[in-house]
Parts: C-alpha cells; structure tokens; sequence
C-alpha cells in the first residue's frame, strides 16, 4: 500500500512539473480604436418610413382618429469601407465630435419618438402613419492598433466609416433627449363603394400615398 501511494505522488509530481511556468517578458498586448478627420452633417430628412399598426377609415361625414400617441423607432446604421457593420464605438465617435465643438447630439442607439394625435381626413379614406425622420450623417476614419509590454508593432490601416443616425434634441441630460420625428397621417387605400370619391377627398386634404 505504501508502495502505491509512494507511486501515486511520483505521478502527481510529474504532472505538476509539466504545466509550463509563465516565461519572463511575455507580450501584454491589448487593442485600441483609434478615430480621426471626424465631420459632422446638418440634420437632414430621412427617407419617409411608415409607423406599423396605425389605421383607422373616416366616413363621409367626418374623420378618424389614427393614433392618440404613435410611436416608432429609427435604426443606426454604421459602414467601414463601404461595407455594413464594423466594429464602432458610437459613444466615442460622439463625444469626440462634442469636444471637437459640433453642434448636434445624435443617439449611439436605435431611438424611438412619439407623436401627439394624428388624425384622418373625412371622405371614406383609410389613413395610416408616415414618419420622417431627422437623421445626422457623421464621417471619419477608423483604425486598431495593439499596444503593451514586448508586443509585435501592428497598427492598422486607416478605414473610412460612416454613420447616419437619428438626431436628438433635448434641455437637459442624455436622459432627456428625444429622438426629432415628423408624424402625419398618410393614404394606405381607398376601398370602399366609391374608390373615386376617396381619391377625391384625399387630394383636396394634400394627404401623401403612405410609403
């Protein structure tokens, strides 16, 4: 028995003396993103969108309410080279445009807005929601570089990005600002017994084809 435990230990002492000991000087390496030549845009309109799950019909003798409150959500989109994706840090690129004294606040996420009421024309129409959005388009160049103790030089090319992404107005902190939309009501069809009456009322209220 003695003999077992005395091989037993050997054994463990073997395993324990192959695990390989950190070398002196090994690489402590970590990766940076790095951002320059950062321009910001005007807000300007987005292309018209349509608010999901907004729809009343008027009669003849009156409107509709479409929506009390409707809300809807703006996505961002970010490109590296022309190509969707890319691994950036919105949060940085915003506030070095801040510091750099642009103008505008734009959201690093998708946001969402909110209408007051928004309200059908009379004459038989069956309305929906269109939504425009105010966006700000921000441009610059990205690259990573690796940095820490006995690492290999490797800094990255310069890439071009871009982002477009709702604009953001507010008074006071992050968690004031709200994202800038215009909501209207829009003509999704004309369906009812007299489709020419519809159209008609339609056009004399200026309501636009929903998107």
């Amino acid at each position: 028995m003695h003999s077992s435990i005395k091989a037993l230990a050997l054994l463990l002492a073997s395993r324990a003396m192959a695990i390989p000991a950190p070398q002196a000087g090994s690489p402590v390496c970590t990766q940076d993103t790095q951002y320059q030549n950062i321009e910001e845009s005007e807000p300007y309109d987005d292309a018209t969108q349509i608010a999901s799950g907004y729809r009343c019909t008027s009669n003849n003798a009156e409107g509709c309410t479409i929506a009390e409150s409707a809300t809807h959500t703006v996505t961002v989109s970010t490109s590296v080279n022309g190509g969707a994706g890319g691994n950036l840090d919105l949060s940085k690129i915003l506030t070095l445009g801040l510091d750099a004294g642009f103008s505008y606040t734009w959201a690093t996420s998708d946001a969402e807005g909110t209408s007051a009421s928004v309200t059908c024309p009379k004459g038989g129409i069956t309305c929906g929601i269109q939504v425009i959005p105010k966006v700000i388009k921000t441009t610059g160049q990205t690259r990573t570089i690796i940095t820490g103790f006995n690492c290999p030089d490797n800094d990255g090319e310069w890439s071009d990005f871009e982002v477009v992404a709702p604009y953001e107005v507010g008074n006071g902190g992050s968690e004031d600002l709200r994202a800038v939309m215009d909501f209207s009501a829009c003509l999704a069809e004309c369906d009812g017994d007299d489709v020419d009456a519809c159209k008609k009322a339609a056009e004399e209220a200026n309501l636009p084809d929903c998107p």
